[in-house]
């Protein structure tokens, strides 16, 4: 009688522990659902820079890649896209905040420090074309606020 009690404890035990969801297999879903997101958004992406002159809606692609990281939080690729997409839309302070977080996530990239690199590079070259305009104006060297300087490196 016990014996049998015990077998149909384990036989229960057993059987909820095989049909319950796995974590595993929520997180291969999520990934898979990720990639997906982010393939979108990499055609989105696409499409925005074969016309001639690029335009388009960089928030779509921005969105999709924005879900595939809600999905998949470590999706460094994803980080580095959304950098790519905040870059052509002429965001270089975000561009610079999202690769440098692709970054953290894979320090061996070279994509996203492509990315960081040529982002950097706008963002200068743009407050250079700030401070000339400013100067041609005034006719003086304009004064640098906090907002015009590039974020600071983290250690």
């Amino acid at each position: 009688d016990r014996i049998a009690a015990c077998l149909s404890l384990l036989f229960v035990l057993l059987n909820a522990a095989c049909c319950a969801p796995s974590s595993r297999s929520k997180s291969t879903e999520d990934a898979a659902e990720a990639r997906v997101h982010y393939n979108r958004g990499k055609a989105c992406l696409d499409d925005i820079l074969a016309a001639v002159p690029p335009k388009g809606e960089y928030g779509k692609a921005s969105a999709e890649f924005s879900r595939a990281i809600r999905l998949q939080p470590d999706y460094a690729e994803a980080y580095s896209a959304r950098g790519h997409t905040q870059h052509y839309a002429g965001k270089s302070a975000r561009a610079i905040e999202e690769c440098s977080r692709a970054i953290l996530l894979e320090p061996d990239g070279a994509r996203p420090r492509e990315s960081l690199s040529t982002a950097k590079g706008m963002r200068t070259l743009g407050l250079i074309r700030f401070s000339c305009s400013r100067r041609s104006r005034t006719g003086s060297s304009p004064s640098r606020t906090e907002d015009d300087l590039p974020p600071k490196e983290s250690p």
